[in-house]
């Protein structure tokens, strides 16, 4: 299958997907969303220095 796929892509439909998605036609697709971050910033802060939490790595033996 995935050797058989070497020979036949989908670059001229992905382009037509992509300028679609750039040209806002799919923007359908995102009605009733929720954002899932809530209040705030979705990701973590990065404060520098040594993490507080404890090590949770555990050796491979």
């Amino acid at each position: 299958e995935l050797f058989g796929r070497l020979w036949t892509n989908t670059d001229d439909l992905d382009r037509t997907v992509v300028k679609g998605v750039l040209a806002g036609t799919y923007r359908w697709l995102e009605d009733g969303i929720v954002d899932p971050s809530g209040e705030g910033p979705w990701i973590a802060a990065t404060d520098p220095g040594p993490s507080e939490k404890e090590n949770a790595h555990r050796a491979i033996r």
